[in-house]
């Protein structure tokens, strides 16, 4: 299988078949890669929140004792 997908790849004018898969699944549009980040925005942001409430805490935590 790995030496049909090598074959393909040179083929079509690739080097190796890693270069045709990127390939095939980079974005056509602007538009896309736009959706795709804020997408990405939006599923993160929950953790990051999180993430930041936990840090505000601890450093509230131990700061507080300097102070």
């Amino acid at each position: 299988t790995l030496k049909l997908r090598a074959v393909k790849a040179n083929i079509l004018g690739f080097e190796n078949y890693s270069e045709l898969s990127i390939q095939l699944k980079m974005a056509e549009k602007t538009e896309e890669v736009s959706c795709f980040l804020k997408d990405l925005a939006d599923k993160t942001k929950p953790f990051y929140v999180k993430e930041i409430k936990e840090l505000k805490a601890f450093i509230k935590q131990k700061f507080s004792k300097i102070c």
